[in-house]
C-alpha cells in the first residue's frame, strides 16, 4: 500500500469522528461557541506537537510565504466550517445523511479544482466516479 493511502485512512476514520462528535455537540451549545472551541482545543494541540517536533528537531518546522498564506486560508475555511456544520445539525440534518453528503459535495469540490486549476488528469475512472459521486448526493439528499 502506497505511504499516502495509510494517511488518507487514518484522516478519513478522524474527519468520521469530527463528523460525530460535532453532530453530538449541535444544538447543546452556539454554533459560533462550538466551533471556536474545536478550533481553539485543535491549536493547543496542534502547538503542542510542533513544539515537541521543534525541541527535537528544529529543522521539521519549515514554511513559505505561500505556505502560511495558504494555510491560513485553510483556517478560514475550516473556521467557517465547523459552525455551518453545527448550524446543520443543529437544524436537525441527520449524521448519516448530512455527513456524508456534505463529504461528497467537498469531494466533488476538489475534483473539479484539481482537474480545472491544478491540471490534474481526467481519466473515464475519474468521470465514473463523479457520477457516482454526483449520484450519491442525488439519493443522500432527496431521501427526506
Amino acid at each position: 500500500m502506497e505511504s499516502w493511502k495509510m494517511a488518507a485512512i487514518l484522516t478519513g476514520v478522524t474527519y468520521g469522528l469530527y463528523n460525530v462528535f460535532t453532530r453530538l455537540a449541535a444544538g447543546k451549545v452556539s454554533d459560533v461557541l462550538g466551533a471556536g472551541l474545536m478550533e481553539i482545543v485543535a491549536a493547543a494541540v496542534l502547538v503542542l506537537v510542533a513544539s515537541g517536533l521543534y525541541l527535537r528537531d528544529p529543522s521539521v518546522i519549515q514554511w513559505t510565504k505561500a505556505g502560511l498564506f495558504l494555510s491560513a486560508l485553510a483556517g478560514l475555511s475550516i473556521a467557517i466550517l465547523s459552525v455551518l456544520y453545527l448550524m446543520t445539525f443543529r437544524l436537525g440534518a441527520p449524521l448519516s445523511v448530512a455527513g456524508p453528503a456534505i463529504v461528497v459535495i467537498g469531494s466533488a469540490v476538489m475534483v473539479f479544482v484539481g482537474l480545472i486549476c491544478l491540471r490534474e488528469p481526467f481519466t473515464m475512472r475519474l468521470a465514473f466516479g463523479i457520477v457516482l459521486g454526483f449520484s450519491s448526493i442525488y439519493l443522500l439528499m432527496s431521501q427526506s
